[in-house]
């Protein structure tokens, strides 16, 4: 694939995940990297052009770019025919699926409340692949995560979930 066709996959159909560091241990970014896409496809597996990501042959591949920056990573995430061009609808399909059901997911895990306890999360809301995702991202330390219009980031001081 040509530096030409991976910078033409629009940021709209980008999911970006932005690192506070350079240096992390492989098995993680590589446990991470991995969850992430299974949670992509599943959650992409649910909109209208999933189809193309799940049972398309050969089906599209999940590419990334990555910008190093400030002591930073960050990735550009989107789907491309193999060897061939971005598939922006089929990416940002994928991607505002995912981040809606990754807002979904932060927001039905325990919250403290004003006396110290924990109310319980509805396990059913959130699937096993998002589950992974979620335990592998947290190890990462500061992390943003952004598509559609919508940013995720988690620190230590907490999660933020907002629309820039």
């Amino acid at each position: 694939m040509t530096n030409r066709s991976t910078k033409s996959a629009g940021a709209a159909s980008q999911l970006i995940l932005k690192l506070s560091s350079n240096v992390y241990p492989v098995s993680t970014l590589s446990a991470t990297l991995r969850t992430l896409q299974a949670a992509v496809r599943d959650a992409a597996s649910r909109t209208e052009t999933g189809h193309q990501i799940t049972e398309s042959r050969p089906a599209p591949t999940l590419m990334t770019r990555i910008d190093g920056k400030d002591g930073r990573i960050q990735l550009h995430l989107f789907f491309a025919a193999p060897g061939g061009p971005p598939l922006q609808r089929v990416s940002q399909d994928a991607f505002c699926a995912f981040m809606e059901e990754l807002a979904q997911a932060l927001k039905s895990q325990p919250h403290r409340t004003l006396w110290g306890t924990r109310p319980r999360a509805r396990e059913e809301q959130t699937s096993r692949r998002m589950k992974l995702f979620l335990d592998d991202v947290m190890r990462l330390g500061e992390v943003e995560v952004a598509a559609c219009s919508r940013r995720v980031r988690i620190t230590d001081a907490g999660i933020d979930i907002n629309r820039p």
